[in-house]
């Protein structure tokens, strides 16, 4: 669900973080706007588990982008097999 990483996170840092709402940008990105508060060390940790957690889901999306080119790759080949086996 929505937001479980977030709380997870907090409750384990012990920072409050605040994210931007949808549609609400640093400027001149499409990236949203993360304020923590809290003590020095727990900013530092929720910092730490924020940029891990956005490594994961890049690494994550892009597995999925590269899965689906190779699909579409096998697809393309798959039709080009039957396609030369119906005209031989």
């Amino acid at each position: 669900p929505a937001g479980r990483s977030l709380v997870e996170i907090q409750h384990i840092s012990g920072a409050n973080i605040q994210i931007s709402k949808k549609g609400i940008f640093a400027p001149g990105t499409r990236n949203r706007i993360v304020t923590i508060t809290g003590q020095p060390n727990a900013i530092n940790v929720a910092q730490y588990l924020i940029e891990e957690r956005i490594t994961q889901e890049e690494t994550k999306r892009a597995c999925q982008t590269a899965a689906a080119a190779n699909a579409a790759a096998a697809n393309k080949t798959s039709a080009a097999s039957v396609a030369a086996t119906v005209t031989q």
